[in-house]
Order: structure tokens, then sequence, then C-alpha cells
């Protein structure tokens, strides 16, 4: 900066005069803020690189040659378009970046401020991208209403900060990014059945668990898990192993199970104790549910409520 001052000083016997001053700006520009931020991981592919000075930049010195972005360890250049304005300046690569690859964006001594003066010395930082597009793995819980509002936790890898999340084709609110491997949500409201899950990063990239959430009509709780739920006993017939139950089993208030060595059971038997307990009140919560609806209502066959 530079600019002229006026100064009027009188002197000896009345006599005075003007002096004009003109105070030259010597001081090197310097780099205050860059984004990403140096040492950032899980950069978006898609991100535009951008630098902040202390003061106002000259132009026509910022251009592709002043301010680059490459490989760390190859080498190899990004071509990209670089836009100076003010204090600011942004280098946006021509195509996405690659995945797992640390790249050095570099502001050298050629960007010179408005007066001519050269940064005070070239600046670099590093960046990393994520690993690879995102996968989902799981989501629990696997169930809700159809209403929504289902806080749920899903869980992959890839993740990135600003990631967005969709059920079934319909966004989830509150979503919150906890780290590569975990983001939490709020469900949306949706049709009864089996809804993909689908988490985007910021750079558009997406991962999908096909069919990961069930909205059901009417809501079971715990009784979901129950492939088996009764209040009077269960007897299984048959020789040893010959029924195959895929899913939890218990009854509750009688706990007598005859022939459970006939049973080859996935999930687990819970007999009569706290969990089929919960159950039973879960499915009595649910039939009341249903009850109380309007018949004209049509509901989805996800679930038998008989048990």
């Amino acid at each position: 900066m530079f600019g002229v001052v006026s100064v009027f000083a009188a002197g000896c016997g009345g006599n005075g005069g003007n002096w004009d001053f003109i105070i030259t700006d010597t001081t090197a520009p310097m780099v205050t803020l860059v984004d990403p931020a140096n040492g950032a991981t899980d950069v978006a592919i898609n991100k535009i690189v951008a630098v902040t000075f202390t003061e106002a930049m000259d132009p026509a010195t910022v251009t592709a040659l002043t301010f680059t972005v490459k490989k760390t360890i190859s080498g190899d250049s990004v071509s990209g378009i670089v836009t100076p304005f003010g204090l600011s300046a942004t280098f946006a690569p021509d195509a996405d970046l690659a995945y797992s690859t640390q790249y050095t964006a570099t502001i050298t001594t050629g960007a010179k401020d408005l007066a001519g003066n050269a940064l005070a010395s070239t600046y670099s930082w590093n960046f990393t991208t994520p690993d690879t597009a995102p996968t989902v793995s799981s989501i629990l819980p696997t169930f809700g209403p159809t209403a929504g509002n289902t806080p749920v936790t899903i869980t992959g890898t890839g993740f990135v900060s600003g990631a967005t999340v969709s059920i079934g084709g319909n966004a989830a609110t509150g979503v919150t990014f906890g780290s590569a491997t975990s983001i939490t949500a709020t469900t949306p409201t949706g049709m009864a059945g089996h809804k993909n899950v689908v988490v985007t990063n910021p750079d558009a990239q997406s991962g999908t668990l096909t069919g990961g959430f069930t909205y059901v009509a009417v809501p079971l709780g715990s009784a979901s898990t129950f492939a088996v739920l009764a209040g009077a006993g269960i007897t299984v017939a048959g020789t040893v192993n010959s029924t195959t139950i895929t899913g939890n089993m218990g009854t509750y208030s009688t706990t007598t199970i005859t022939g459970i060595e006939n049973v080859v059971l996935t999930g687990t038997n819970h007999a009569g104790d706290a969990v089929t307990q919960q159950a039973k009140t879960d499915l009595a919560t649910a039939y009341d549910d249903a009850a109380g609806r309007s018949a004209t209502t049509t509901y989805g066959a996800i679930y038998d409520l008989g048990g």
C-alpha cells in the first residue's frame, strides 16, 4: 500500500509551506488461512483448494504458475483453474482427485500484493483424500415405524464429514458425522417394507446397504426379533435337529419348551427370561395399535402379529 500525505508547517517569520510525503508499502504479504487445513484427511475428491492472504493480491501474479497442487509422492501436477479475488484465491481441479492420495498445495513467491511485494516465502501444505468410495455395512436398529423419527447408527467405511444419508430414497435428518466408519441420523417417513440405506459423500460417491432398513406399518418393538413367541409353552414335534428356526424363540408366562432337542436354532432361546417378557409386552402393544386403527387402512405384510 502507498499514499500521499500533505503536511502544512508554519515557519519563522510567518513563512510556511506544504510538503508531500509518499508512503510506500514494503510489507510482504503472508498466508493466513488454507482450506483444506494442513494435514487434513478424508478430504473430498472434488474439493476446491483455497488460500487467504494478509492483504489483497495482484491477480496477475496469482496464477496456475504460482498456485499449484501436486501429488506429494510422485510430484505429478494437478491441472486446474486458479481464481484470485481480493484477499483470497482458489484452485479448482479440472477432474476429481484420486482416492487414498496425499496432495501438496503451494503458493510461490511469484505471488505479489498490489504494491508489488512478493510473498514473504513459499508456502506449502498437505492434505489427503479418503481411502475409497464409502461402503455401508450395517444400520442399527434395522427397523422402525413408517412415521420415521427413529435414531439410527450406520457403520461402514470411507465416510466423510458432510455426507448425507437417505433411506428408501428419502433424506434422513440430523445426520452427524462421527468418523470415517460411523454416522448417526434420524429416519425419515417411509412406506412399509425393506429399504436401501445410502450414504453419499460430498464428492457424490456413495455406498448402499440394500434393504438394510425395514419400515414397519405396526411397530413390534423387541418382538420383531422372535420367530416363535408364545405364552402357554412351546411344543416342537419331530426328531432331533429336524426343525430349523431362524430368529429368537421364547414363551411367557408358561416357560416350558417341549422337544427343544428337535430344533436347530439360529437365534437365542430366551425361554421365559426378561427379553421374552418385554417382547410379549411389545407384541401386545402392537396388537392394540393395529386393533385401534381404521379398518380402511392397508398394512404391508411385513411381520405376522400372531403368537
